[in-house]
């Protein structure tokens, strides 16, 4: 439960936006605070508003400035469409995310351009990457597409080795500080999603992390089967001990 909570909530998206996977990301307490500070944000472009703890999409909206007073906003839930309304609607829209059952927050995070490219998820079991899969059509995909399938790859397939040396070296162990949980207790498996950032210029491909999965994992690769197994008849006979 703990490692849920520290990992499978969008504030982790808060908690690891200064490491070299994070983006620019906000946390908002209030509707007051979304009237008062998002205008601000939608001068330098799109926001996507998440929900604190959600899935398939629901309660993440993306939010553009589209006129005087007037936004064009859509729900990434599968079947919706953009609509126009002003702010005093999006915050009516917005309230029941607001409530403290809801977890009384959500949060904002600018939108990245190069989701029409996909998003990469990463499985990983405990701090070793397991599998990929790659969805092409994904949620607020910019022609409004509807979500296509996600197809799935063993982790030595070659379009990601660059994604998986930075979590294996480096970005499992700098995610586990910011959040407070110790290597010894990341999941048996869990995934994270990956959208591709816009990256200064001779430097390697930027990955933006969008959320990570740990409660609600499948379906997931093959290739997760057999170290999945290993890990956990090794944590069971290291509780045995």
């Amino acid at each position: 439960p703990d490692a849920i909570v520290r990992l499978g909530t969008k504030d982790v998206l808060v908690e690891t936006r200064d490491l070299p996977f994070g983006s620019d990301v906000h946390r908002v307490d209030s509707l007051a605070q979304l009237a008062s500070e998002l205008p601000l944000r939608l001068r330098h472009g799109p926001r996507v508003l998440k929900q604190h703890r959600g899935h398939s999409g629901i309660g993440v909206w993306r939010v553009e400035q589209a006129g005087d007073g007037v936004l064009t906003v859509r729900h990434a839930q599968r079947g919706s469409t953009s609509q126009c309304m002003d702010m005093a609607t999006l915050q009516a829209t917005l309230a029941p995310y607001f409530e403290p059952a809801a977890g009384g927050h959500m949060i904002d995070q600018a939108w990245q351009p190069r989701l029409a490219e996909g998003m990469v998820r990463a499985y990983l079991v405990e701090d070793r990457v397991a599998g990929f899969g790659h969805q092409a059509v994904n949620a607020l995909h910019p022609d409004e597409a509807q979500p296509g399938p996600r197809l799935y790859h063993g982790p030595d397939d070659a379009r990601f080795q660059g994604l998986r040396q930075r979590l294996e070296t480096a970005w499992v162990a700098q995610l586990c500080a910011p959040v407070g949980l110790a290597a010894a207790h990341l999941p048996l498996l869990w995934d994270c999603d990956f959208l591709l950032g816009e990256a200064a210029a001779g430097d390697a491909e930027r990955h933006v992390l969008c959320e990570i999965n740990v409660s609600s994992v499948a379906p997931f690769p093959p290739s997760c089967i057999a170290p999945l197994v290993d890990a956990a008849l090794r944590r069971a006979s290291q509780a045995r001990r």
